[in-house]
């Protein structure tokens, strides 16, 4: 007992200096809430005991009735617990002896049972979770225990948390949230979400909790809360965050802007970037699409953040970032909570009739009675708006009527009464400028004496940037209801064309802000931009064209330092989708007479993009398709506006211009050491190999010495933070630049790395990863393969379409047969497989793609085995009801398990429905050889009947057709061929009586022709011949264009590998055409093609070398001279032709 008395003061005296310092610190209320001192006390003594009764069993302590042992002393348990909880410095066991000798009564202790104690009680302390951590809630929270060195440090640490917090400059924490949103929301949001009564529908809840459950496994770092206006994203993403608080998470909220820096919110989230659990809430990435796709690079750099993205559900053309040809909704698409998939009539409804109920539940728990009346009218008088329904809730807790009885006209009437009513003239046509501002979202800067008694009512709200704004931009609309329903002047003038009076209201606003000064106000970017992402069209086009407008923004853009290249491109793109007819004046405005134009490309990340996105466009404009993209620029200024750009940017602008021109000229705006240190300096992983990849498009030769050159520790370390998903699409794109570079730095990861990591990704990029592996290193894709387990792969098949079992078994089967037989064996034995093979909702493609795994994946047993599971009729009703290509699909599928039900199953299939279809103008010529070709699988001679029964002019029709090229026509006769001989030598016979087939053989280019020659070789050798003849008038024509003589050799090379015979037969062709094309090829389309043809025919090839001119060919290589370093690299496609030649024009450019 005395013993016990003993510990306990000693782990009370320690617990007692913990408490005392939260109380000296003022937060002792926090600590007490999540760290109960009697509860930490009640820890630290349970770990003393089980550290006591260990060492005694190890070391049985000498009985002394006197004396008590060691590690009974306060002394030194106070010692080791400050020691191994806080790192504070060790005594050395001398220092302790003598501190301990100190007390008579305490039995001496050796070294090794000093030693000994201490390690027990370390490794007792150290897996108690409890003791190493203490956490710090409301706005933060700190690991105290593992960081502090002593009670000073700690003093410290939490003085630096409480600063940075403060100092936070863009972020806000949940409760300055709560509190922002408790003052804007209408009731039934806010409070009865609060109260736990606001209502979500089903598919609502589900995504939500999907979203937590997938932040708590730590399966993704991002996740898209898309919606249109009014249908709950702010409510959706606050039940989130309770969900969150609750399962321990802290959450913090960006609002985004134009404006917005995103360094300042880089720089918070390095304030938070030693903390656990956290969540950041981005609003509005509608208003700012760069910030969105910059907040996509994170991952790398905050692996453990995970980030909540909201947007107004904007379309595909609006919301493509060109920057990094990152569409963020597609990127995030697996993690998307799509709100605007519930904006059918039906789920609206739904969840009006929820929300409306559960508001009554709410008002009576809280003694309010209301009666609701004709619900369907109540809901009908909304119009579809959960808005303007949560205002007749709101109007209904204030007054005792019947909810059906609150009318649209009821709403803007006490709108008007509540917010207007007693403003002079003055004030409400502020009112009404502010809110034409805010219906867009657009901020506005409001003088205080004009609007006093507003502000007064709540109507307006400061944001830190000292602009203003309304609690909702529905709000805004409202207030604009209200106002033209109250005058009648505006009413009757206005009535047929609100956006002229909208377009009023932004002109006297900005006249009234601005005066007659020559100035702008700061967000007048935000007026075109913001208009130009809404729904009104009309007002974009008219904004654009307004003098007063056009004034202020053009001000903006020459003499601003806050244009930058991301808003110059928006614009650009927006106008170019919206507002074709000022395309051209803006274009010449914003880019080609700017004088600021180069100030503005330096700044923001879409620096180079203006480049591309320009050139790309330009020439469907009269006026600007001369102008030449590159004119504004002088080469210096040039290097300055891609030394700025980001990687990814630059790589893809220059794949995006036009013509190898150009792309030349870009790339040579900086040296190769230049573009070494742009790849090298700041590797970022997820972008590393596709723009490696587009550079590759350009200039091969540059993206392979890149790499070659590249740090493969410093690139390997990168994929420690990366999904598998961007690991392996990286690794694959870097493998087709440089195998060897790919390999080693695959080499220096982990492989438990990439187990783990496998793990954590969807089915489809496990498949389709593991592929990407098994093509570097077949050993690191068969390990991960084989420490991935059955049932897992097979449940997480559970929720994908039958289609996705094809595709991702495909893959696996590639990995390693035998566990791919294995996962779908083990796979066919659940539930969901039966229930999707017997629903009614499977579709055709759904059935044909999954029983031909078992063909692939040599089953076939199972698969017989899986037809007597399920309901035949099914298989039977969609071959009846399909489209002939699905329907023969299936029966194809079916057929390589069960023969003879694959032939009964050809028979359910009439001549008439097939014949039909085939001679329908709409089926194409390529859709014939699936049809036969499956037809044939299950049974020749039915396949070859039903051909027969097809008059050879509809298929000739079919040929004719001016969208098809040669190639494909022979690539889908070729089948036919295999059916019958003399059918098909007499279709081919007759095309050629046509001009129009003869026009399209001499239209071809080189490679189609070249390879439509050896399909026809294939089929018949006169076929072939009748090709090459009529392509030949063409090459003798005055008027015909150069041949593309490196795509002609390097095709004739690549077909030499199949038909020597007929490459033989087509060089004899060509060779005087080649002649007389020789002098004019430049240098670059000189050495390639003569390359590749040596390879063919190496005789030749140094014949046509040896046609130029020696001071021509030295003329032309002169071109090499622009990148000195290279010019060994570029010369060695001639060396393969010509030694002596080589050495002539090495000497020469040296």
């Amino acid at each position: 007992m005395i013993v016990e008395i003993g510990i306990t003061t000693a782990v009370s005296y320690l617990v007692g200096q913990i408490f005392d310092y939260s109380t000296q610190k003022g937060i002792e209320k926090i600590v007490q809430k999540v760290l109960p001192k009697d509860t930490f006390q009640t820890e630290l003594a349970k770990t003393i005991y089980k550290t006591i009764d260990e060492f005694e069993t190890k070391f049985p302590s000498i009985k002394d009735r006197n004396k008590f042992p060691f590690y009974h002393s306060q002394i030194l348990l106070e010692h080791y617990s400050m020691y191994i909880l806080f790192d504070e410095k060790r005594h050395s066991n001398d220092i302790l002896k003598k501190e301990l000798a100190t007390n008579s009564n305490i039995i001496e202790p050796n070294n090794e049972q000093l030693e000994s104690f201490y390690e027990l009680f370390k490794t007792n302390a150290n897996s108690n979770e409890y003791l190493k951590k203490l956490f710090v809630e409301e706005n933060y929270k700190e690991r105290i225990f593992d960081i502090s060195k002593n009670l000073q440090v700690i003093d410290k640490k939490l003085d630096s948390v409480i600063d940075s917090l403060k100092k936070l400059e863009t972020l806000k924490s949940a409760k300055a949230k709560f509190k922002v949103n408790a003052d804007k929301f209408v009731l039934p949001s806010f409070e009865l979400l609060e109260a736990d009564y606001y209502f979500f529908l089903k598919e609502e809840v589900e995504q939500i909790n999907n979203c937590v459950e997938r932040i708590k496994t730590d399966s993704d770092n991002y996740f898209l809360l898309t919606g249109y206006p009014s249908t709950g994203k702010t409510i959706s993403t606050l039940k989130i965050h309770q969900q969150l608080t609750k399962k321990g998470f802290e959450v913090f909220y960006l609002n985004i802007s134009q404006n917005l820096s995103f360094d300042k919110f880089k720089s918070d989230l390095n304030k938070l970037s030693d903390k656990e659990n956290i969540v950041f809430i981005i609003e509005d990435i509608h208003l700012n699409l760069t910030f969105g796709a910059e907040i996509l690079t994170l991952e790398e750099e905050f692996p453990t953040f995970k980030f909540i993205i909201t947007s107004r559900f904007l379309s595909a053309d609006v919301r493509r970032d060109t920057q990094n040809n990152i569409d963020i909704f597609k990127q995030l698409e697996a993690s998307n909570l799509k709100l605007e998939s519930f904006n059918t009539p039906q789920h609206i409804y739904n969840k009006s009739v929820g929300i409306i109920s559960n508001c009554k539940s709410y008002l009576v728990s809280q003694g309010i009675q209301r009666e609701i009346g004709d619900i369907k009218k109540a809901i009908e008088n909304a119009k579809g708006n959960l808005y303007k329904l949560a205002w007749m809730l709101q109007y209904w807790l204030e007054n005792n009527v019947q909810l059906s009885d609150i009318t649209e006209k009821t709403i803007e009437d006490h709108i008007y009464r509540k917010y207007l009513d007693g403003l002079n003239q003055n004030e409400l046509n502020k009112i009404h400028q502010f809110a034409t501002l805010y219906a867009y979202e657009i901020e506005f800067l409001a003088d205080p004496h004009q609007i006093e008694s507003s502000k007064q009512n709540g109507i307006l709200f400061k944001n830190e940037n000292d602009f203003h704004s309304f609690m909702h931009s529905m709000f805004a609309r409202l207030l604009l209801d209200s106002i033209f329903r109250a005058n009648a002047t505006l009413n009757a003038r206005y009535r047929n064309d609100r956006n002229a009076l909208y377009l009023k209201n932004i002109e006297d606003y900005l006249i009234d802000i601005i005066g007659d000064s020559d100035g702008f106000v700061e967000n007048i970017y935000s007026f075109l931009y913001n208009i130009g992402i809404s729904d009104n069209i009309n007002l974009f086009n008219k904004i654009l064209s307004s003098e007063t407008v056009k004034k202020q923004f053009f001000k903006y853009v020459y003499d601003s330092k806050q244009m930058d290249s991301d808003q110059l491109v928006n614009l650009i793109q927006l106008i170019r989708i919206f507002a074709k007819r000022s395309f051209e004046d803006y274009c010449n405005s914003l880019y080609f007479s700017n004088r600021n134009l180069i100030e503005i490309l330096k700044r923001g990340t879409k620096n180079a993009s203006a480049i591309s996105y320009i050139e790309t466009h330009k020439n469907n404009f009269k006026d600007l398709k001369n102008k030449s993209v590159l004119a504004p620029f002088k080469p210096d200024e040039l290097k300055d506006v891609f030394r700025k750009a980001s990687l990814n940017s630059l790589t893809l602008t220059i794949r995006l211009l036009p013509n190898n021109e150009l792309r030349t000229k870009a790339i040579n705006v900086l040296s190769i050491e230049e573009w070494k240190q742009k790849f090298n300096s700041d590797i970022h992983f997820g972008i590393y190999g596709n723009s490696l990849a587009e550079l590759k498009k350009v200039k091969p030769e540059l993206a392979t010495t890149i790499l070659k050159t590249v740090d493969v520790k410093k690139v390997s370390a990168k994929i420690h933070y990366q999904k598998f998903d961007y690991i392996t699409k990286t690794l694959s794109e870097l493998k087709e630049i440089d195998f060897a570079t790919t390999s080693e730095i695959l080499s220096l990861v982990d492989i438990k790395v990439l187990k783990r990591k496998s793990k954590k990704a969807s089915i489809e990029q496990i498949g389709i990863g593991l592929s990407r592996l098994y093509d570097i290193d077949q050993s690191v894709s068969k390990e991960i393969f084989e420490d991935l387990d059955i049932d897992f792969l097979s449940n997480l098949f559970e929720n994908k379409p039958l289609t996705a079992f094809g595709h991702i078994l495909k893959e696996f089967k590639k990995v390693g047969v035998s566990k791919a037989q294995k996962l779908i064996r083990h796979t066919l034995e659940k539930e969901f497989v039966i229930n999707k093979l017997n629903s009614a909702k499977i579709t055709t493609v759904d059935l044909f793609t999954f029983y031909l795994l078992f063909s692939q994946l040599d089953i076939r047993k199972e698969g017989q085995e899986l037809l007597k599971r399920v309901n035949l009729d099914i298989i039977e009703g969609r071959v009846k009801s399909s489209k002939i290509n699905h329907s023969v699909q299936l029966v194809n599928a079916i057929n390589e398990i069960e023969p003879s039900y694959g032939k009964k199953l050809v028979k359910l299939i009439p001549d008439d429905k097939l014949i039909k279809v085939i001679n329908d103008i709409n089926t194409e010529i390529t859709a014939l050889p699936s049809i036969f070709l499956y037809l044939k699988n299950v049974d020749f001679d039915n396949a070859k009947r039903v051909y027969n029964l097809i008059d050879n002019i509809t298929i000739i029709k079919k040929c004719l057709v001016r969208k098809f090229r040669i190639q494909p026509i022979f690539n889908s006769i070729k089948p036919l061929y295999s059916l019958d001989n003399e059918k098909t030598f007499d279709l081919l016979n007759n095309l050629f009586a046509h001009n129009v087939f003869k026009n399209k053989i001499k239209e071809a280019d080189i490679e189609n022709f070249i390879n439509s020659v050896s399909i026809a070789f294939n089929i018949n050798e006169k076929i072939a011949e009748n090709i090459i003849a009529t392509y030949s008038e063409s090459l003798v024509s005055a008027n015909n264009g150069e041949i593309q003589f490196a795509k002609f050799a390097d095709a004739l090379y690549r077909l030499s590998k199949i038909n020597k015979e007929v490459v033989n037969t087509l060089l004899n062709s060509f060779i005087p055409r080649l002649e007389k094309d020789i002098h004019s090829l430049t240098f670059y389309q000189l050495k390639a093609g003569l390359c590749a043809l040596a390879k063919v025919d190496k005789v030749l090839a140094t014949r046509l070398l040896k046609m130029i001119p020696t001071e021509e060919l030295k003329k032309k290589s002169e071109v090499l001279l622009v990148d000195k370093k290279n010019i060994e690299g570029q010369l060695g496609e001639i060396k393969c032709v010509n030694t002596e030649i080589w050495k002539s024009l090495k000497d020469h450019l040296k």
